[in-house]
């Protein structure tokens, strides 16, 4: 419904189940939004259920993986991908590793992206060696 006909209604009233339902219901909306979270994170309406989900339960961001420079180049999309990084550090990982190894021009100059390099580039990583890979990888993309 979200996808095809009243996307805010129904965007609304599933946030509202995932943060106050059943666990059982929780899982079947999850369980759902798993099965579109591409074109859902793209939404207007849909990317806020998809943070929601994320937030509900941090492990459905690795339902994202192989999607992260497409999202963060998304007027919406870029907004899951940074709910995506307030969790785990393998998912903070994922997807700094996606946007350094693909399309890396793309994603620094792209104004919806800028936020999420903005949240990797602040985020304290456990392997100080991860962050200056990013920064020399970053440096390379610039020079010239």
């Amino acid at each position: 419904m979200i996808l095809e006909k009243r996307g805010q209604e129904a965007s609304l009233l599933l946030q509202q189940q995932l943060k106050s339902g059943h666990p059982e219901r929780r899982a079947e909306i999850i369980d759902a939004i798993c099965a579109k979270i591409v074109p859902l994170s793209h939404d207007r309406h849909g990317n806020f259920l998809v943070q929601g989900a994320i937030e509900a339960r941090p492990e459905t961001a690795s339902h994202l993986k192989g999607a992260f420079v497409e999202l963060t180049m998304s007027q919406f999309g870029c907004h899951v991908v940074q709910k995506a990084l307030e969790g785990g550090e393998d998912v903070r990982e994922a997807v700094t590793e996606e946007l350094l190894g693909s399309r890396l021009d793309q994603t620094l100059t792209s104004r919806h992206s800028i936020h999420v390099w903005q949240r990797i580039l602040e985020t304290e990583w456990s392997r100080p060696q991860f962050r200056e890979q990013i920064f020399a990888a970053i440096n390379r993309q610039l020079k010239g």
